[in-house]
Formats: structure tokens, C-alpha cells, sequence
């Protein structure tokens, strides 16, 4: 059977790649799918289809992992947000293990523990957002479908950036003497959220 773009087929995953991307067979070809866990079971459209794997987004989940939390979101740059704050430990727990072995050849153990503030909101002391292609100076991030938009307040960046990045994007600022030039902000704070 040969695959094309937009053909609709089931997997189950068995496993979350290192991007947050589930992972699956089909006609023994990979498929890397955006949002799908471990043992969830869904149909999905083909957005890529390559020699050996496919890219796909979910339509339908038929079987959903009891570890989902039911938040919606449609920004690209939340790629685990859905998974529970407990098996996202255990995810980086695991990359990281894989990572030692496959770049350093290091044999870590299973019981490694991960340094964490335990904040899975409002922590990230550095963020990007890429400049839209508007008149006015106005800031976002990709949603799922790549497209580019407006963004106020994003979840994982500090409380002081979501100020900032709410206040430039109220401003009147115009962009026509910058021609194009201006891409990304980042913006990065400190503890004391300075």
C-alpha cells in the first residue's frame, strides 16, 4: 500500500521520541506523531510521508492514556504540556538516559533523579517570540499548524516576560523604518524577576 499525504491510518503508540512526538509503526514504516502517548490508540492524517517514517497529526483518539491531561492548547511549543507533571519526569528521566547512551556511550542507571523546582507554570527564566509580519510590533509563537500568532501570556515564561510581552504588544510601535530586519525577542529575567 503505498501512503500519500492525507491519507488517514490507526497506530498505537509505543513510545515518546526526544521532540515529544509519539511514536508507532505502521506497514513497518515509523510514524512521529505530535501529541500522542504511550499506549494511546488514534486515527491520524499523514502530513509527510518519507522512505521510512511518516509524520501525522491526530484526528480521533480511540484509546486515551490514563497519564492525559485534558488541557487544550494549540501552540507548537508545548510539546509535553498534555502529559502529567509525574510522567513528564519520567520522560526526561528516560531521553536522558537514551542521550547518554547514544551520544556518549555512557550506561546510566535506571534510578537517576531529575533536579526540579517542581513549577510547570510561569518558571522559564528565557524565552523566545518570533516578531509577526504586521505593521505594528506584535509578538508570538507557531501553533500546530505552523502559522504564527499573537501571543500575550504563555504559560511556561515568567510572570515578569508575560508583563513585558503584553506591554510591547499594546504598543503602537511601528515596524515600516525596520524593513524586515527585526525576527525574534528573547527575553530572559532573573530570580528575583528582573
Amino acid at each position: 500500500m503505498n501512503l500519500k499525504i492525507n491519507d488517514i491510518i490507526e497506530v498505537t503508540c509505543f513510545e515518546v521520541d526526544y521532540n515529544g512526538n509519539g511514536v508507532s509503526r505502521y506497514n513497518n514504516l515509523i510514524v512521529f506523531t505530535k501529541g500522542l502517548l504511550v499506549d494511546e490508540k488514534a486515527k491520524v492524517v499523514i502530513t509527510k510521508v518519507q522512505k521510512k517514517f511518516l509524520n501525522a497529526k491526530i484526528l480521533n483518539l480511540i484509546t486515551k492514556n490514563t497519564d492525559r491531561k485534558d488541557l487544550l492548547h494549540n501552540l507548537n511549543a508545548l510539546d509535553l504540556f498534555h502529559l502529567n507533571e509525574n510522567m513528564q519526569n519520567k520522560w526526561q528521566i528516560t531521553t536522558t538516559i537514551k542521550t547518554f547512551n547514544k551520544i556518549a556511550k555512557i550506561e546510566l542507571d535506571d534510578n537517576i533523579n531529575i533536579i526540579s523546582n517542581n513549577e510547570y507554570l510561569y518558571y522559564r527564566n528565557k524565552s523566545v517570540f518570533h516578531v509577526l509580519n504586521n505593521k505594528q510590533l506584535t509578538l508570538g509563537l507557531y501553533d500546530n499548524d505552523y502559522n504564527l500568532v499573537k501571543v500575550d501570556n504563555f504559560l511556561l515564561s515568567s510572570k515578569i516576560t508575560n508583563k513585558a510581552l503584553s506591554e510591547i504588544n499594546s504598543l503602537a510601535f511601528d515596524l515600516k523604518h525596520l524593513q524586515g530586519n527585526l525576527k525574534h525577542i528573547v527575553f530572559r529575567n532573573n530570580q528575583k524577576q528582573e
